[in-house]
């Protein structure tokens, strides 16, 4: 669970400038719960252009996201890309609030 608002903002230094990757790989899935609380995530980066499945959550299989506010994203990826979730195979999102350019 979330328990404040997160300033993201330095993820674009992460990765030689490619910005954060993603909870969750195409092998290894985030499978678990991931509750926000209402709390937001101000100011993701993501870069992955040749990528696939890129978000905050890049590969999720029956998982489950809720309460989630995420603001001023600036994400670039391949295909199966999202803010929140890339690719997301019988995954519950609920209550979740997205800005941010794709």
């Amino acid at each position: 669970m979330q328990t404040a608002d997160i300033d993201a903002s330095g993820t674009m230094l992460l990765n030689s400038g490619a910005g954060l990757t993603g909870f969750g790989t195409e092998t290894t899935p985030f499978t678990g719960t991931f509750d926000g609380d209402g709390y937001t995530i101000d100011s993701l980066c993501y870069d992955h252009p040749s990528s696939f499945g890129t978000g905050l959550f890049a590969h999720t299989y029956n998982a489950v996201l809720k309460n989630i506010n995420i603001s001023n994203a600036d994400v670039t990826g391949n295909y199966s890309s999202g803010i929140l979730a890339g690719y997301s195979e019988g995954t519950a999102i609920s209550n979740c609030h997205i800005s941010g350019t794709i």
